[in-house]
């Protein structure tokens, strides 16, 4: 009796955290159904549903909300610097964690420190010295080939090409691998990146799948970054066509509902997608240090 009430208690504190976690989502796609002045008290009164029909505002809300601002390019900006980004922290994590969990070198603790101690530098410390630096690259780029676009990517994602938690995590998981795999790949004459794509990579799909979530999900939602980069707003990434709804007259709650409504839903899919592996990742990423 005691350990259902004990799994019952579990499950009830569970289904409130879920429940506090979704409100802000459920309150979200309930504004994007709400006229403009619907959205400013707050509440749908009825009325104007009834003349129109909810059904037909909505759709109206999310077309207007795409329009407003040219989501299409926004859209195609950042998925290519998600992919440019996601699979470059993927490689280079791999390759690092591999290097500090299981290959010797000198001073490897100490490297491996100071790559985790910079974790605990805020983004707002590097944000003028990448900002400057970022910027004469990204003027050389332009000014040797002469157009503009290559240089303004480049700006976008080069200082994320790398993750130092991406490495941490990595090197966890390295760290924990049996030894002995190794050692029988090198036998069997297997080299380091043999050995990476053939025994360890697909033994820690897990993790491999979590770093790329983590940076992926980060990617998306950037939004400080690419508006202080980009000169031309057609370079611009989505987080920066939703503050198109903020005007000197006010905000449009419904259609800016609306947008992130509909900039939300890749990360949502790619977490339903990747969930199990990406619990057994994280839970899997403390085993040995």
């Amino acid at each position: 009796m005691r350990k259902t009430l004990g799994h019952c208690a579990r499950h009830l504190v569970l289904a409130l955290a879920a429940a506090l976690v979704l409100v802000p989502f459920a309150w979200m796609v309930y504004t994007s159904a709400l006229t403009q002045s619907e959205s400013v008290a707050g509440v749908a009164s009825g009325k104007e549903a009834a003349q129109a029909g909810r059904a037909k505002i909505l759709f109206d809300n999310y077309r207007s909300a795409l329009t407003r601002a040219p989501f299409g390019r926004y859209f195609l900006n950042t998925f290519l610097v998600t992919a440019v980004i996601t699979a470059s922290v993927v490689v280079t994590s791999v390759l690092a964690g591999f290097a500090f969990g299981m290959l010797e070198f000198p001073a490897k603790r100490w490297i491996f420190l100071c790559f985790v101690a910079t974790l605990m530098i805020p983004f707002e410390v590097t944000l003028l010295p990448n900002y400057i630096l970022v910027s004469r690259i990204k003027q050389a780029v332009t000014d040797f080939l002469g157009l503009e676009g290559p240089g303004q990517y480049l700006a976008l994602v080069l200082p994320w090409l790398t993750s130092a938690f991406g490495v941490f995590l990595m090197r966890q998981h390295f760290a924990a691998l049996e030894r002995d795999y190794y050692d029988a790949a090198r036998l069997d004459g297997c080299g380091h990146l043999r050995f990476l794509w053939s025994v360890a990579v697909p033994m820690l799909k897990p993790a491999v799948v979590t770093v790329a979530l983590f940076v992926f999900v980060g990617s998306w939602n950037a939004f400080l970054w690419p508006l202080v980069i980009t000169d031309n707003s057609s370079y611009r990434v989505i987080q920066n066509g939703l503050y198109s709804f903020i005007a000197a007259e006010g905000i449009n709650y419904n259609l800016l509902m609306a947008a992130a409504t509909v900039c939300v839903l890749p990360t949502v899919a790619v977490f339903l997608l990747a969930q199990r592996t990406f619990v057994e990742g994280v839970g899997a990423g403390g085993v040995k240090m």
